[in-house]
């Protein structure tokens, strides 16, 4: 438990990144949600992705209403069969949906100024620009094998988890301007606690708060 020794006068903002299955949403767990607002950008992008939602209306727009399942939802399968195929239709997506999201993200941190942290976890705040509205950046990266057998592990055949490491082209920018990378080939908390912990003292140096533990 933490107690402020100063109010801050404006939320701390950290960037949580790193490629698919590198172990973001592990990390963000360790953060105490009693001060602590996590905006998970890939949760974001779903409920935008919703019918009628306008990341829904851009990609029908593009790709038609082939794109849908019956029920008129997007269908994942396909579009990633689309991005799959071509290098240039993921920057075409990216360039629809990365917008949308930011946007809606600065909603959020606007209504989150009671929170003395934000966290935005994703694994393109380079591309998507937010990299620019934060204090503080942490990458999390595996090794690529790694994240291919735990892309496996959630259903992707070898050439699909094979495409999405390979597809993550702006990593090394990230991790140029990290503030901490934590390694994190195990997945396994313990593992992760050394660095955790490294973490949480400079989140309390920056808040100006201290530990009652």
């Amino acid at each position: 438990m933490s107690s402020y020794t100063t109010a801050p006068e404006k939320p701390l903002i950290i960037g949580v990144s790193g490629g698919s299955c590198t172990g973001k949403n592990t990390l963000c767990s360790f953060f105490d949600p009693r001060i602590t607002r996590v905006i998970d950008l890939d949760a974001v992008a779903k409920n935008l992705s919703r019918k009628g939602g306008p990341i829904w209306k851009e990609i029908v727009k593009t790709w038609g209403t082939g794109i849908l399942d019956s029920r008129g939802n997007l269908c994942r399968h396909k579009l990633r069969r689309i991005v799959f195929k071509s290098r240039k239709m993921l920057l075409l997506l990216n360039q629809i949906t990365h917008p949308l999201i930011y946007r809606e993200t600065r909603k959020i941190i606007a209504q989150s100024s009671n929170y003395p942290l934000i966290v935005i976890n994703g694994a393109t705040l380079w591309e998507g620009g937010f990299y620019r509205m934060l204090d503080y950046l942490v990458v999390v990266r595996a090794h690529p094998e790694v994240q291919k057998e735990r892309l496996r592990k959630r259903g992707l055949s070898a050439s699909e988890a094979e495409w999405l490491v390979q597809s993550q082209f702006f990593q090394r920018c990230l991790e140029k301007r990290a503030n901490l990378i934590i390694e994190n080939n195990y997945g396994c908390l313990k593992e992760l606690e050394p660095e955790v912990r490294r973490l949480m003292e400079i989140i309390h140096i920056r808040l100006g708060c201290k530990s009652n533990h």
